[in-house]
């Protein structure tokens, strides 16, 4: 994601992983955002976070959550995911980006992807 997001946000950072995952998909835009990047900035550090976190992005709330346009819940959360995970998330991610379900919104996904400056080679999420 673009660097603006890779800072630290004190005031979501210390609030704890639990707090975070049972307020993942409440409240406005930014503070949803201020959440998804919280708890992906941990993933390094906390063992199952990522599997956590790849549970919520493939969940009919976060699939069928509409952020803006047609960019969703879970193509943001992708996009958190990619920027603060290492190789493993990398991989999974590929893999879930291969298999996601109707090819427009994959289309979208991979757009989104491109736009946040994540580099997301298409012929390896085929």
């Amino acid at each position: 994601m673009k660097d603006k997001y890779l800072m630290s946000d004190p005031p979501f950072d210390s609030m704890d992983t639990s707090v975070l995952l049972a307020t993942v998909s409440h409240g406005g835009l930014l503070q949803r955002t201020r959440t998804w990047a919280a708890l992906c900035r941990r993933v390094r550090s906390e063992p199952n976070l990522s599997d956590k976190v790849l549970k919520i992005i493939i969940s009919d709330e976060a699939r069928g959550s509409r952020i803006f346009g047609l960019v969703t819940m879970s193509h943001v959360l992708i996009a958190c995911l990619w920027s603060f995970g290492g190789d493993d998330e990398h991989k999974r991610l590929k893999q879930l980006i291969s298999q996601w379900g109707d090819a427009t919104d994959r289309e979208t996904l991979i757009w989104y992807l491109r736009e946040e400056d994540i580099p997301i080679n298409e012929k390896a999420v085929e």
